[in-house]
């Protein structure tokens, strides 16, 4: 089992935390039992998105999802977190080309596609997914640092999540 760098805790308990303080926020924006829509990358960031989509889903609500890899594809913590969504019965879509239109009825949109590690401009489906998202009109929540913003410099890497609110983990961003 993974743990964070010299501290002991569990990476998986941690990814778990995180997801809890996302949905925590979307509550602000969605009432319980409703339907928001989780975009997810095949990342870290990924998994604190699928794990977010499972506690909405155990609190009540309901939850589409959109992921950019396949649940068996994803490693790691986010990898565990995605196939405990998959187990959950959750309305999964793999992404391989243009986003469809948002779901119809959706409160709000997670934003769980790619963290602090981007540095490269957002392309394909993921890119899709970014202007779908941004022209929904939904308030959207980041997970860590909206999708497509330098995590190291705060720079726009052409197309970029505008979000409503971000819930960022470890250190200011």
């Amino acid at each position: 089992r993974a743990f964070l760098k010299g501290t002991g805790y569990p990476s998986l308990l941690l990814m778990e935390h995180a997801a809890q303080a996302v949905v925590d926020c979307v509550e602000r924006y969605a009432g319980k039992g409703e339907r928001v829509l989780f975009v997810c990358g095949g990342g870290n960031n990924g998994g604190d998105g699928c794990a977010a989509a499972r506690i909405w889903m155990q609190r009540g609500g309901s939850a589409d999802v959109w992921l950019m890899k396949s649940p068996s594809q994803m490693k790691g913590d986010a990898g565990v977190n995605a196939g405990l969504l998959s187990a959950c019965g959750a309305n999964l879509q793999v992404l391989y080309g243009e986003a469809p239109e948002i779901p119809e009825g959706c409160a709000g949109i997670v934003d769980a596609l790619y963290g602090t590690g981007l540095s490269r401009e957002i392309e394909g489906a993921a890119r899709s997914a970014v202007e779908r998202m941004n022209e929904s009109g939904l308030p959207v929540v980041a997970v860590d640092i909206p999708s497509g913003v330098d995590g190291a410099t705060g720079q726009t890497l052409g197309e970029a999540v505008r979000a409503a609110v971000t819930v960022a983990f470890h250190r200011p961003k």
